[in-house]
């Protein structure tokens, strides 16, 4: 039976006291989503509007979030049930049937308040917390299709505030990190063809002690092995014994990061030290991606149209839309895990 949302009757200023989830400010051709946790109770509204409901969603809702996150990523990852938040019992994994009506009826429940405001828009922001990391909110169905391919999608965390997008350009100084057992065709050493301040480095030449000695930077592009909840620390494998953890990141103070690193996009550890840095926006994959092939393809779409002066927003849209339309003969989870996993954040 189709669930239904429940209109919260409290009023939006008491809610906002409650959890603060940034400043957010709509253009004319962007609509935020706000999401909200208080103890047990999630909420949704749209920040700054009149006459804009509170919604308040159902645990089902949640728990459907958590089903077809768990569903493309434990097709891949045989260890998935570590992802989960303690004390949650692993979801029942769905069939491709069960994940398209998933997405449709999570879509059509989801989004049913802020219609007229999502079709209006271009661009969609999903304001979030730190807990809800694995939600894919943009797989869920608008207008009869996943958000993903019908909008340009990004994601704000924690306690942002936005401010206008700063852009590289050719100008940019860049470090570009590769191994080759997670970056087969060595996409991303390819960047510096529109990046030529960028200096490329293989894993087996780079350590920490490397990296505390180099000076800031403006973008870093890293393809290389990702590792979260397997340790005291989320990490990056580089080489034999060497590994490198946020910080060792986030002391070069880029203004955009590139992970090509397995679910690096939901590494709360990755992002708040990115964050705390100064860095503008980070585009990393919330699920175990592929080694080369469409990860391969997402790197160079996304940095030719950065190079040629397109929003992040915007790159991100035309991989995934090229990706979606490529693989059509894949399976549903297949064809997702292919031209989905690839997220941004804008910080600061």
């Amino acid at each position: 039976m189709k669930q239904r949302f429940r209109l919260v009757t409290t009023v939006f200023a008491a809610v906002s006291m409650l959890v603060t989830i940034g400043v957010a400010r709509a253009c004319a051709d962007t609509v935020t989503l706000r999401f909200m946790h208080h103890e047990d109770r999630f909420l949704i509204t749209i920040p700054g509007g009149r006459h804009v409901p509170v919604v308040e969603m159902s645990q089902s809702q949640v728990a459907r979030l958590r089903s077809i996150f768990m569903t493309l990523e434990c097709r891949v990852n045989p260890e998935c049930q570590w992802l989960l938040p303690r004390g949650l019992e692993m979801p029942a994994l769905l069939s491709p049937d069960q994940l398209e009506r998933a997405m449709v009826t999570g879509g059509d429940e989801l989004f049913a308040a802020f219609r007229g405001h999502l079709e209006s828009a271009r661009h969609v922001v999903f304001e979030i917390n730190w807990s809800m990391l694995k939600w894919p909110l943009d797989l869920l169905h608008f207008k009869e299709q996943p958000l993903f391919l019908t909008k340009e999608v990004s994601y704000r965390v924690g306690s942002a505030v936005p401010a206008p997008q700063s852009a590289i350009s050719r100008a940019s100084r860049g470090l570009l990190i590769s191994d080759v057992t997670a970056d087969p065709q060595r996409a991303i050493f390819n960047i510096a063809a529109y990046f030529p301040r960028a200096d490329r480095l293989d894993v087996g030449n780079v350590n920490r002690r490397r990296l505390s000695s180099m000076t800031t930077i403006d973008f870093l592009a890293i393809s290389a092995h990702g590792h979260i909840d397997a340790g005291p620390s989320d990490s990056i494998r580089l080489h034999g014994e060497e590994w490198i953890v946020p910080q060792d990141l986030a002391r070069l103070k880029p203004k955009l990061v590139y992970f090509d690193s397995c679910r690096l996009g939901i590494s709360s550890e990755f992002l708040r030290a990115l964050q705390e840095a100064g860095t503008k926006a980070v585009l990393a994959p919330i699920l175990s991606n592929e080694a080369g092939n469409s990860s391969t393809e997402t790197i160079s779409v996304v940095f030719r149209e950065i190079s040629s002066g397109r929003r992040l927003p915007g790159a991100l849209f035309a991989a995934r839309t090229r990706l979606y339309e490529k693989y059509h003969q894949d399976d549903v989870a297949t064809r997702l895990w292919r031209s989905y996993p690839f997220r941004l954040y804008n910080f600061n």
